[in-house]
């Protein structure tokens, strides 16, 4: 597994900072982009307890210094009121207002360990919106086919019957 570091890259413009996490790139990418809470409900499906915990001992490594007396530095785990992935979204917030993260990047490695949706699915309600159409859609597919006694794939006697029903 690949460390998160932060390494130095040099430009013609200005130093930039790359920090390699797949969670903190996704977040950092999306956070602008769609609510909270859809990003937590998202972050917390996908990643792991330790996915999480790494990804913010990766955040506090890159800004050792800049987040010295910042409170949510606490190591979640010794602390019972804030997890985790809501420091991150506070750290990162706290960084984006204090104008230092201009100057670094985060990046995915693996891309097997970000999430597969497009920013219009971040949405979350249209994610499970999507899994009940798929669910009602399963249903009546079943339904037309035990109904009817084709044994056809379901999808094509659907289609034939909705072909059907425009005429």
């Amino acid at each position: 597994m690949v460390s998160a570091k932060s390494v130095s890259v040099t430009s013609d413009v200005h130093c930039r900072h790359i920090v390699v996490d797949e969670m903190l790139s996704y977040i950092n990418c999306y956070r602008d982009q769609s609510s909270h809470d859809c990003i937590r409900k998202l972050v917390l499906s996908f990643y792991s307890a330790r996915e999480i915990s790494d990804a913010k001992r990766h955040l506090l490594e890159a800004f050792d210094e800049q987040l010295m007396d910042c409170q949510l530095r606490a190591d979640y785990r010794n602390s019972s009121s804030r997890p985790a992935h809501d420091d991150i979204f506070g750290i990162l917030t706290f960084l984006d207002n204090s104008s230092l993260l201009k100057d670094f990047l985060f990046v995915a490695v693996n891309h097997e360990r970000l999430p597969k949706y497009g920013l219009e699915e971040v949405n979350i309600c249209t994610v499970d919106r999507q899994v009940q159409l798929d669910a009602k859609f399963d249903f009546l597919a079943a339904r037309l086919d035990e109904v009817s006694g084709n044994k056809q794939c379901p999808d094509t006697v659907l289609n034939d019957a909705v072909s059907r029903s425009v005429r």
